[in-house]
C-alpha cells in the first residue's frame, strides 16, 4: 500500500511539473510576442513621425509661401525669439546656433502652431548640436531623433531637403545609427520599395561602407542584428 501511494504521489507531482513547465512556455512566448508587438509599434511610429513632418512642412509652405526654417519673415510674425532663413528654398544645418534652417524650422512650426514641441531653435554643444527633445523631435524608437538638411548625401542623386533619423551625436546632427537593419526594411518598404540606396527613403552606416546594414545597394543585410543603421527621407 506504502509503495502503492509512493508511486501516485510521483505520478502527481511529474504531471504539475509538466503543468507548470507548460505555463512557463506560455508565459516567455506571451512575453516574445508582446516584446516583439511594442517593436512592431515602435517601427510604425516612425513612419506615421516622417508623415507627419512632411505634411506639416507643406502645410507651413502653403500657408506662408515658404519652407519653414527657411522662411524669411519669421521674425516679423513670430517674434524676436526666433530667426529668418534666406528663403531660397533649402533647410539647411549649418551656420551656428542663430542661422541654423535645420533647427529653425521645428521652432517655426511650433509658433505657427503646425506641429507643436516647443523646440529652442538654437544649436548646443558648440553652436550646431541637435539635443533630441530640445531644439529636434524625438522617437519613440530606440532614444532616436530627427533632423533635416539639404544636400545629395547618402546616394541621392539629386539635392533635396532630406529628412534623416538617427540616434545622438556629440556637437552634430542626430546622425549616429540608430534602427536594425531588418526595422530598416520594413520601414523602406512599406514607404518605399524596399532597397536602402533606391528611391526616397534609404538606410545606411554613417561611417561604414558596404556591407554593414546592407548587403548591396538593393538590399539590407537582414541577417546581422548588430550593426545599426541610420534613415534619411526624401522630402522635397
Amino acid at each position: 500500500m506504502q509503495n502503492f501511494k509512493q508511486k501516485k504521489l510521483k505520478a502527481f507531482t511529474l504531471t504539475e511539473l509538466a503543468i507548470v513547465l507548460v505555463i512557463i512556455g506560455l508565459i516567455i512566448g506571451g512575453v516574445t510576442t508582446g516584446s516583439s508587438l511594442i517593436k512592431q509599434s515602435q517601427v510604425r511610429s516612425v513612419i506615421y513621425d516622417i508623415t507627419n513632418f512632411k505634411n506639416s512642412i507643406n502645410a507651413f509652405k502653403l500657408q506662408y509661401g515658404q519652407l519653414p526654417g527657411d522662411f524669411n519673415n519669421a521674425t516679423a510674425l513670430f517674434g524676436g525669439g526666433t530667426a529668418n532663413g534666406n528663403g531660397d528654398e533649402h533647410i539647411l544645418y549649418s551656420g551656428g546656433p542663430n542661422a541654423n534652417e535645420s533647427l529653425r524650422m521645428w521652432q517655426h512650426l511650433d509658433l505657427a502652431g503646425i506641429l507643436p514641441g516647443n523646440y529652442t531653435g538654437v544649436g548646443g554643444g558648440t553652436g550646431n548640436e541637435a539635443d533630441i527633445g530640445t531644439n529636434t523631435p524625438p522617437s519613440k524608437l530606440n532614444n532616436g531623433g530627427y533632423y533635416i538638411d539639404y544636400g545629395t548625401f547618402n546616394g541621392y542623386s539629386t539635392s533635396a531637403n532630406i529628412l534623416y533619423f538617427g540616434a545622438f551625436t556629440a556637437n552634430s546632427q542626430c546622425n549616429s545609427s540608430v534602427i536594425s537593419a531588418n526595422y530598416a526594411y520594413n520601414i523602406d518598404l512599406k514607404m518605399d520599395d524596399g532597397q536602402p540606396m533606391n528611391g526616397v527613403v534609404h538606410g545606411f552606416h554613417p561611417t561604414l561602407g558596404t556591407p554593414n546594414c546592407r548587403s548591396s545597394n538593393t538590399a539590407y543585410n537582414i541577417s546581422d542584428q548588430t550593426t545599426k543603421c541610420q534613415m534619411s527621407f526624401m522630402i522635397n
